[in-house]
């Protein structure tokens, strides 16, 4: 009788331990178990911050937790969602703790980032931290997730990449001129195969700064602004736009990289068409109406004044 007792309470602290980590994965997982399109997840993002910004902090918070509830969290550059959220999760005392579970997995699987290791007494990582209800080992099975996924020889690759597209730029002669376009016709196909491969390559697959000789931030973007439109618009347009909709190339990237693509062009009339997103502050927004319409539909809210 002790023996099926012994086994009865082995069984059962097994299935609570499987429940509690199927609870996890899923909501960090549950932006790829559904049909899910980034798109309108980056226009109410820049929503929420604007709000927050208005310090109506109840109403960005509830746009935030509701976005959260369906969507995996990233954190979108200039916007810092996540940040926003945790900040008012302990303004407003409102701690969703697997809400806030997905977001410190985020941060340390897809970021690389170590929550755990930088608390300080007092401090909203702290708070965040404890009523998560997450501990050091979850934290370092996260970071060992992270350290798992990233591929050394893709990072190497584009590091190498960048170099090459720097290697002539600043030197202004005929020769230099030649070997760099002849050096972004070779980076064009490389780029094709690996997003074809990989996806647009972010810190989950080539790292963060924290490694030797990393993939700066601005590297597949310098590369891509110096690629023919006309490559662009044949191979890697319908690519980048399913990779703006799951989430992995950021709305502002995306506009920053047309615009510079547009602006260094050689084909003027060809690209007379072309809808200027609003990236440049030195250039005028001519259509204010056409740039709004068209920073929509990648999911980059309005220019509120004309330039």
């Amino acid at each position: 009788m002790k023996i099926l007792k012994y086994i009865v309470l082995i069984f059962t602290i097994i299935l609570i331990s499987c429940s509690s980590n199927k609870k996890l994965n899923a909501i960090s997982n549950k932006a790829y178990q559904k049909d899910v399109n980034y798109i309108p997840y980056y226009l109410k993002v820049y929503e929420a911050k604007e709000l927050y910004e208005s310090k109506e902090y109840e109403k960005s918070y509830n746009l935030l937790d509701s976005l959260f509830r369906y969507y995996q969290p990233i954190e979108t550059p200039t916007v810092y969602e996540m940040d926003i959220y945790c900040e008012l999760s302990k303004k407003l005392k409102k701690y969703n703790n697997e809400i806030l579970k997905s977001i410190l997995k985020t941060e340390t699987v897809k970021y690389g980032r170590k929550p755990y290791a930088d608390i300080e007494p007092g401090s909203l990582n702290e708070d965040i931290v404890l009523h998560s209800g997450l501990n050091k080992r979850d934290f370092e099975n996260f970071h060992n997730e992270y350290l798992s996924k990233i591929n050394y020889a893709l990072k190497d690759t584009i590091v190498e990449m960048f170099n090459n597209d720097q290697m002539y730029r600043k030197k202004n002669n005929n020769y230099s001129m030649i070997k760099f376009d002849s050096i972004d016709k070779i980076n064009a196909n490389i780029l094709l195969k690996i997003i074809k491969k990989h996806g647009y390559p972010r810190e989950n697959i080539v790292g963060g700064m924290e490694l030797n000789n990393p993939v700066k931030p601005n590297y597949l973007s310098t590369i891509i602004m110096h690629l023919d439109y006309d490559f662009y618009n044949e191979n890697l347009k319908e690519l980048f736009i399913k990779e703006l909709q799951n989430g992995n190339l950021y709305p502002l990237d995306y506009a920053m990289m047309l615009d510079r693509m547009n602006n260094n062009s050689k084909n003027k009339e060809k690209m007379l068409n072309y809808i200027y997103l609003g990236t440049y502050d030195s250039r005028i927004v001519k259509d204010t109406l056409a740039t709004n319409a068209a920073r929509k539909l990648i999911g980059l809210p309005k220019i509120k004044k004309v330039q």
